[in-house]
């Protein structure tokens, strides 16, 4: 029985619309069969997430794939349970709404493999599907732009280089032991706060163009909103376990979202705040939709883009407040 490498683990919570996707992108993976294996860890799906999962579990023999039951639900222990049930020496973790390019394994653990023993996780960019619907397009573009995604794993650089974070990567199984899995704490942002203490342990990040993964974005304004809003909130929470990890960047859409409530409230007793609230509005409205026109392909996607940027900043701005003081 050849020995297994890499262990792919996935935490999944009703992902019934793309889980097949996702499972059938790993299966036909340009890797040896034998040598991988797929855990997915499944925090009580409500839909029909498990049953696809057990189908394709039932018909396939290489790679083999493992469902676990994670009654926490959360991502975060939901990828411990996997990564302690793994068997590989090395751990590719992903999620539900995903699907793997053809050459993820190869080109990750390949890297990771010949790289030296201080890179502790080889990572990749990742893009939205062509099938994905409009407003996830929409979401996706947005924050990859320098305006609605600098100083976070959204920015993907077009060379191979060293990075502080990474979103999809193959891991040294021992160095995600050394530094304790995931933090379950964090209902979000699991992997930027490992990341973190990856880091701090005195690991490398490399990141490569070479591989990819397809990234399902939320597909309404309501829910792109609870998004950022618990974006907000993780980072507010991992800078206070870590407050050396603290960047200008992470305050931007809290110093909007306060500045813009303090201009609107003042501006109804005082003639100088309404036109300092104007001058703000002008300003900040036309550095939004220069992006959107920037990166749109036509005026429906501009007008999208801009209000997702406004939903993108005030979200994240008052979780982060919210993650601050509670």
């Amino acid at each position: 029985m050849a020995k297994i490498k890499v262990s792919i683990v996935i935490a999944t919570r009703n992902e019934e619309r793309t889980i097949g996707k996702c499972i059938e992108s790993l299966l036909t993976q340009n890797y040896q069969k034998n040598k991988y294996e797929i855990i997915f860890s499944d925090g009580r799906s409500r839909d029909r997430t498990r049953e696809i999962i057990q189908s394709y579990a039932r018909k396939a023999k290489n790679p083999n794939i493992i469902l676990l039951d994670n009654p926490n639900t959360d991502s975060g222990s939901g990828r411990n349970i996997g990564i302690k049930k793994s068997r590989g020496e090395f751990i590719v973790q992903l999620s539900g709404h995903t699907s793997a390019d053809k050459n993820l394994l190869k080109v990750l653990v390949g890297k990771l493999e010949k790289a030296p023993q201080e890179v502790g996780a080889v990572g990749c960019m990742h893009r939205t599907p062509a099938d994905a619907g409009f407003l996830s397009k929409v979401f996706g573009t947005v924050m990859s732009s320098y305006l609605g995604g600098f100083g976070t794993s959204q920015i993907q650089p077009t060379k191979e280089m060293f990075v502080d974070s990474l979103s999809f990567c193959a891991f040294r199984k021992k160095v995600l032991r050394e530094v304790g899995l995931n933090d379950p704490k964090f209902k979000v942002g699991q992997d930027a706060e490992l990341n973190i203490r990856i880091r701090k342990a005195g690991y490398k990040f490399l990141y490569t163009p070479k591989t990819f993964v397809w990234y399902y974005k939320r597909s309404t304004f309501s829910g792109f909103f609870a998004q950022m809003f618990r974006y907000g909130w993780a980072r507010a929470k991992m800078i206070r376990k870590h407050p050396d990890t603290s960047r200008i960047f992470y305050f931007g859409p809290t110093i909007f979202t306060t500045v813009l409530i303090a201009l609107i409230l003042a501006a109804l007793k005082s003639n100088l705040a309404q036109f300092l609230l104007a001058l703000f509005l002008i300003i900040y409205g036309g550095m939004v939709l220069s992006s959107s026109i920037r990166r749109a392909n036509s005026v429906r996607f501009v007008l999208a883009a801009f209000f997702a940027y406004w939903i993108e900043h005030l979200a994240y701005g008052i979780g982060f407040l919210y993650g601050a003081i509670n």
